[in-house]
């Protein structure tokens, strides 16, 4: 029997001009169900009004939830993208200064996997947008988005 554990969000919210990974507690929210048979990370991210949680639902499908802030209802898009039993493909999410989303994850020493929205804030348009950058992409591992101090991406 497949044990589920719900992805409990610590409602956070994000400190500017860190890299997008850090957070303050601030609340807890019952986003949705994944799987327990193997630990792996999970990405949320807040800017002003909105939060955003990236995570491996309980067929291990990488999903997308949204939410208005304090207490909206969450809206999922699950992407095309399926992880394994692999406990380093966790997920990093980051919002660059033109409001698009950026997602990464599901990588352990293999070809990187990218997506990003094709609208500001919308999880509903985000894709698959590989190259990223164009060399150096078939081999990767832990993912990791930053902004600069001055909020450049």
């Amino acid at each position: 029997m497949k044990q589920l554990f719900c992805v409990l969000l610590a409602l956070a919210t994000m400190v500017a001009g860190t890299n997008c990974s850090k957070a303050e507690k601030s609340d807890e929210s019952v986003v949705g169900h994944t799987i327990s048979a193997f630990p792996v990370g999970h990405a949320l991210y807040t800017t002003g009004n909105r939060q955003y949680v990236a995570f491996y639902d309980s067929l291990h499908q990488m999903t997308l939830a949204q939410r208005t802030l304090p207490d909206g209802a969450w809206r999922y898009f699950t992407l095309d993208e399926k992880i394994k039993w692999d406990s380093h493909n966790y997920i990093t999410m980051c919002m660059d200064d033109r409001g698009v989303m950026h997602l990464s994850g599901n990588i352990h020493a293999s070809p990187l996997v990218y997506f990003h929205t094709d609208t500001s804030g919308n999880i509903e348009t985000f894709h698959r947008a590989t190259p990223m950058v164009g060399e150096n992409e078939q081999r990767t591992t832990y993912p990791h988005f930053m902004k600069l101090d001055d909020g450049r991406f």
